[in-house]
């Protein structure tokens, strides 16, 4: 498509799968949007105006890149980890060293980021701080692994360590991670293979 074509956004609403055809909104309503190269075009705006009239909130931002970054790094960390343990977002920050787990989970993304001269403002105890209110809530991930539903690990912790590689930025910690809940969601799928 190439970046003229598409708009950057960052979905923030958790929910989950109650049965097929029916989602459970558990918190949020904000939908960040952004242009790729950062300016405040007239679709990007027409875009964010449909979205509040829905009921939605839905800030523009000109860094729409350091957002995507802020929720990648918070999903690289908690999705694989909730496979392992079993817990809620509020289960897992809620302990001390899986919380140190995440932060240290957290700061190898960033550094990734940082790597493509992406800055993340808020830092991984901030983030997970901003993460409190979900407390009871489950990943994504989790929520799928229950369900026997596809869990997409590679789409988000694989493609951090991917780009870890090509920017020379270790993430071993991520990586020892992720090898553990593929494993995880192999045995749930019926066995290694």
């Amino acid at each position: 498509l190439g970046p003229e074509h598409a708009l950057g956004c960052v979905a923030y609403p958790a929910a989950r799968v109650v049965e097929p055809g029916v989602v459970e909104h558990v918190y949020g309503t904000r939908f960040s949007l952004g242009e790729p190269d950062g300016s405040l075009s007239a679709r990007v705006q027409r875009v964010a105006a449909m979205l509040v009239a829905a009921g939605l909130e839905a800030p523009v931002r000109q860094n729409i890149r350091s957002e995507v970054w802020t929720k990648l790094a918070l999903n690289a960390a908690c999705n694989p980890v909730s496979l392992l343990t079993g817990g809620t977002l509020g289960e897992m920050i809620g302990d001390a060293q899986v919380a140190a787990v995440l932060e240290a989970l957290m700061h190898e993304t960033l550094g990734v980021a940082a790597s493509l001269g992406v800055r993340v403002p808020l830092q991984p105890r901030q983030l997970l701080d901003l993460t409190r209110p979900l407390g009871i809530h489950k990943t994504s991930s989790l929520q799928d692994l229950e369900a026997g539903r596809p869990v997409e690990l590679e789409p988000v912790a694989g493609a951090v360590i991917e780009l870890g590689k090509l920017r020379k930025v270790p993430t071993p910690t991520l990586a020892a991670v992720l090898a553990l809940a593929r494993l995880r969601v192999q045995l749930a799928a019926g066995g290694a293979s």
